[in-house]
């Protein structure tokens, strides 16, 4: 055993993190969740998408507020919804928020990369990460921008840079605004590094969770005067909705 995973686990049990959802202790080998509520996790992931009939993280399908910006293409991994916050997708994005644990981070981490490289060929080295930013006042609140911090996850997990172009001037949470207001509050909260040449390089802009797609949609119309050849959205949880369409669907049914 290397000397470096003695460390680990003696750290580890010094102080055993518990389950996101049921608040169980976890073994050393488990990352958020425990193995029963994992079991849980992976049923939700079964849901389909509505257009291509995909489960969601095998699915590249985008929406049509979303491509009106240039993201022609969605990489997420399972529905998001306030009314279901039993389900530990739900935890695991509070805690990713809230909590700065690097478990929950390295386990998402690695969801969200085996859901891109399932859509992405990423070999062709024309890729590069950036990730919608936080205010201000929530990286003072909770010490770090969560989704910064699993675009950098994910960006040492492929193998691809991480930039940073973009800055948040919002001073108004999205969660406290609703509807078309969200799309108002959006619209000028971000700020992008015109200095970044991205000419030739295809964008992944990751965020956690996709509402409205305003946020996202905004970064997106920054990010192509830098004159990207396409941006990609990547994303752990989906609550846009378009009308007329199914989502309670589950491919276990």
């Amino acid at each position: 055993m290397k000397i470096k995973e003695v460390i680990s686990k003696a750290l580890f049990y010094i102080s055993v993190p518990k389950c996101v959802l049921c608040k169980d202790k976890l073994d050393y080998e488990d990352k958020g969740l425990c193995k029963k509520c994992l079991i849980t996790y992976n049923a939700h992931k079964e849901r389909n998408c509505p257009h291509c009939s995909n489960v969601l993280s095998r699915c590249f399908c985008s929406y049509d507020y979303l491509e009106s910006h240039g993201i022609k293409n969605l990489v997420k991994l399972f529905r998001y919804s306030k009314t279901e916050e039993s389900l530990p997708s739900n935890y695991l994005i509070y805690s990713l928020k809230q909590d700065n644990r690097y478990d929950v981070l390295s386990f998402l981490a690695d969801e969200l990369c085996d859901a891109i490289c399932h859509s992405i060929d990423i070999s062709n080295g024309e890729y590069v990460i950036t990730n919608v930013p936080r205010r201000k006042k929530a990286i003072v609140n909770f010490g770090y921008d969560h989704s910064m911090e699993l675009a950098k996850a994910v960006s040492k997990r492929l193998d691809i840079p991480h930039i940073e172009v973009l800055r948040s001037k919002s001073k108004k949470a999205q969660k406290t605004v609703f509807g078309n207001d969200r799309m108002k509050n959006a619209k000028f909260d971000y700020k992008c590094d015109d200095s970044f040449s991205l000419k030739g390089k295809s964008v992944i802009l990751i965020d956690d969770i996709i509402t409205t797609g305003s946020s996202m949609s905004n970064c997106a119309t920054l990010i192509k005067g830098l004159r990207p050849k396409r941006i990609i959205g990547a994303c752990l949880g989906t609550a846009f909705k378009e009308k007329n369409i199914d989502y309670t669907y589950s491919a276990r049914k």
